[in-house]
């Protein structure tokens, strides 16, 4: 759908440029053909009246003084180097100006375009200030192979898709302007300094050793119509090296790392609703993807973002890390995570081994409660785990951990296991009031038991179910849903209805009869009574905190469909840029 948007843009515009207004032109001697409503005096340009037309200069070393008149067409391509445009108001059917030349001025003018505003392509060093720039369907001012600039005290929108956007290009820098949304792809060595982003600004795509200083991002979510891809957020796609420093964002979405490594993170402060910090990787990620420099002087929602990379023999409470906010372990090694609770956003574990998450509360989170990524032969044990968007626990890529003693409710999914997270053991958890209770991707020889299925809406769940067919869909997980006889399998809230006339094998406390999940996979031994599974008492929270209770579904689903949508946005503008050429 977005990328059929682009392309019909792409096509109205084309249209609209085969109109053939007025042309003016001033040559490279310097001479005005076509209108008389410029005046020159020496090197200086200046409108006498308002004028329809569309401009080409190939002068050097020249000032276009607008006057406060306004231009009805557009700047179609200045050629030469160092032309200063001012003072002048363009009203565009397609794109208001064009830059070619280098060491170019664009100050203090006020730009409507029906596409694009500003288009500067394989232009440098050149400075655009103090405009006001509104574009309804492209860029309000686009790069494209472009290096030196400076961009700074304007205001910059766009209606559809980013106010800027930089493609292939390097040592930008942008300080002191309102810019609705940015969009940065494949350009590296920027500078975003003390900027208001209300849209965010996203990063992708090999776009490495960018700063991005001191910027603001506030109440995306009370903004009625927003640009496609932008999100509220300072977001890091496979992109390395860059610094993220002393940014605020309020009520709007969060910073996020995707697939991106050896990025600094200092004094960022998010703070709202939905899921303030996340660093995620592709969905078969590398242990690279998770290093980043990331220290406790970040926040979200006022508590301590902990990062801990390459640490062992650690133990995390309230008295050795106070005030946790976001905990990650990547790449560590028994570390013991107790009495803690995690009420803002949950922990991750990746590349993490022999390690303990114990006698914590872990609710009401935006996201999932507790990741587990690469990490293996961990124990996830007498947790509170509750009410948390998204899943309680969510293991992919993970083996040989066991999660039991747990109390996982009111989750949307209880437990999920995904892309191979195989040979783990789940036992005596209660898993209770969800969704889904226990979902499944392509995870087999899990071994599940003597937990308590109640009130769910699905007891089990497999995203091949209904899609044996579908191209990309996995085979059916298969599971062990018993420990044998007489130790039996699971409890199922459900399984009296199903199974009228079943009856106690002897006396077991076991039916009779399986709990047949599907073809691949049935409890043999189900339980009668529930397991008996002891309450959790974490601590209370020191210094008076209260846990913060999300109220809207805000999930991880998001943000990947925004960066998927992001990457459709930077094909049509690619498109665009390639479009015209003088």
């Amino acid at each position: 759908m977005i990328l059929a948007i682009i392309l019909l843009l792409y096509v109205v515009a084309t249209q609209v440029v085969t109109a053939q207004p007025l042309l003016v032109s001033i040559t490279t001697d310097g001479n005005v053909e076509g209108t008389s409503a410029i005046q020159r005096n020496g090197n200086a340009y200046t409108f006498t009246s308002n004028l329809e037309a569309s401009i080409v200069i190939d002068a050097s070393n020249i000032v276009l003084d607008g006057a406060g008149f306004t231009l009805q067409g557009e700047i179609y391509e200045i050629n030469g180097d160092n032309v200063e445009i001012k003072n002048l108001k363009i009203n565009a059917p397609v794109n208001a100006i064009e830059v070619y030349g280098s060491e170019c001025k664009i100050l203090d003018n006020e730009i409507q375009a029906d596409y694009t505003g500003i288009r500067i392509r394989e232009s440098d060093n050149n400075v655009i200030s103090g405009n006001i720039i509104a574009a309804e369907a492209g860029a309000g001012v686009a790069f494209e192979t472009s290096f030196n600039n400076i961009v700074t005290g304007n205001s910059v929108t766009s209606k559809i898709i980013e106010g800027v956007a930089l493609a292939y290009s390097d040592h930008n820098t942008f300080s002191g302007n309102t810019i609705n949304f940015v969009s940065v792809y494949q350009s590296s060595y920027n500078t975003f300094d003390g900027n208001n982003l209300p849209q965010g600004l996203m990063v992708r795509h090999s776009s490495n050793y960018n700063n991005i200083i001191g910027n603001s991002v506030t109440d995306f979510n009370e903004l009625a119509e927003t640009s496609i891809a932008s999100s509220g957020s300072i977001s890091v796609e496979r992109s390395e090296g860059n610094v993220i420093s002393s940014n605020t964002i309020v009520n709007s979405g969060g910073i996020f790392l995707i697939t991106a490594s050896n990025n600094m993170l200092r004094n960022n402060s998010v703070s709202g609703t939905g899921i303030g910090f996340q660093v995620e990787g592709a969905p078969q990620p590398s242990l690279s993807s998770f290093i980043n420099d990331i220290d406790d002087s970040n926040t979200v929602k006022g508590k301590k973002i902990y990062y801990l990379t390459n640490k062992s023999d650690v133990r995390i409470n309230p008295s050795t890390y106070p005030n946790i906010g976001y905990l990650a372990l990547v790449n560590c090694t028994r570390i013991i995570v107790e009495n803690t609770h995690f009420n803002t956003q949950g922990i991750l574990l990746a590349w993490t081994t022999d390690s303990q998450i114990t006698n914590n509360d872990v609710s009401n989170n935006y996201g999932d409660g507790v990741i587990l990524n690469y990490a293996s032969n961990n124990q996830i044990t007498k947790n509170n785990i509750n009410a948390n968007i998204g899943a309680g626990i969510r293991l992919s890529y993970s083996n040989q951990n066991l999660v039991s003693g747990n109390h996982i409710t009111r989750n949307q999914i209880g437990i999920y296991l995904i892309h191979s997270a195989s040979n783990n053991t789940i036992a005596e958890n209660s898993i209770a009031d969800q969704d889904i209770g226990i979902n499944f991707y392509a995870s087999s020889s899990n071994l599940i038991y003597h937990n308590n299925f109640a009130n769910n809406t699905k007891h089990v769940d497999d995203a091949s179910w209904g899609h044996p067919q579908f191209p990309g869909v996995p085979l059916p997980s298969e599971n062990i849903w018993d420990n044998d006889y007489p130790i039996g399998g699971n409890y199922w809230g459900n399984y009296a209805n199903q199974y009228p006339d079943a009856e106690e094998l002897g006396s077991s406390s076991i039916w009779n009869k399986p709990y047949i999940i599907d073809e691949n996979n049935q409890d043999r031994y189900p339980l009668l009574n529930p397991v008996t599974i002891q309450p959790v008492q974490v601590p209370d929270a020191p210094d008076g905190e209260t846990p913060f209770t999300p109220t809207e579904n805000l999930t991880t689903t998001l943000i990947l469909a925004l960066t998927a949508s992001a990457a459709i946005v930077g094909v049509g503008l690619l498109l665009y840029f390639k479009k015209r050429k003088h």
